[in-house]
């Protein structure tokens, strides 16, 4: 029995062909960005202005090293932004500290 990959139509190889160069390119400019984040993100030392820039140019579909590079126009339409979200144990103290006051406030209703 064969499998679908095994059986080959006439004129499917152009296709696959196709197939595997885009795979291919998108392997590449994903490593590329990976790459270009490990060297210039904020939290390992890099510059957030430079950052911002080539996370907008790969927004873009365009090479994020183009902004260290300087050949890139600057795409001012796209921002970024960024969200802080909590650590620790602060949202369990907060529930805890809620809980424990409804449970010791004298009722609304008499």
């Amino acid at each position: 029995m064969r499998t679908v990959d095994e059986v080959r139509r006439p004129g499917s190889d152009r296709a696959s062909d196709a197939e595997a160069r885009r795979v291919q390119q998108q392997a590449a400019r994903r490593a590329e960005w990976r790459r270009f984040v490990r060297e210039h993100h904020p939290d390992n030392g890099g510059d957030p202005a430079v950052f911002d820039h080539g996370v907008r140019l790969y927004r873009a579909g365009r090479r994020p090293f183009a902004a260290v590079e300087g050949h890139a126009a600057d795409l001012g339409a796209q921002h970024l932004t960024t969200h802080h979200s909590p650590r620790g144990l602060g949202h369990v103290t907060r529930w805890a500290r809620r809980r424990w006051e409804g449970w010791t406030r004298p009722p609304r209703v008499e």
